[in-house]
């Protein structure tokens, strides 16, 4: 397994730990967008370093960005999390 990459501007990834994490994260809220886009996020782990950039839709990246700002604290306490909310924010325009 190697860091998943998401093909949004600036190209952020996340190590395997990080990117299993917001997985857990986007699964705990049982809509089906969420546990699609875990499902993607896993799939990216399981693909390994040769894999293809993580492609997000809209949604999905509204989804990203809904989970990791629910808990603040998430952000401060992991900067990783944070430069991949700025990123997505950005992209959200």
């Amino acid at each position: 397994m190697a860091d998943v990459v998401f093909a949004i501007e600036g190209k952020p990834s996340l190590p395997e730990g990080d990117a299993q994490a917001l997985a857990v994260l986007l699964a705990s809220d049982p809509s089906p967008l969420s546990i699609k886009l875990a499902a993607k996020i896993n799939r990216g782990l399981l693909d390994g370093a040769g894999a293809e950039a993580v492609e997000l839709e809209r949604d999905e990246l509204a989804e990203i960005a809904d989970a990791l700002s629910a808990d603040p604290e998430l952000l401060i306490d992991m900067p990783v999390f944070k430069r991949l909310y700025d990123d997505v924010v950005v992209e959200l325009g």
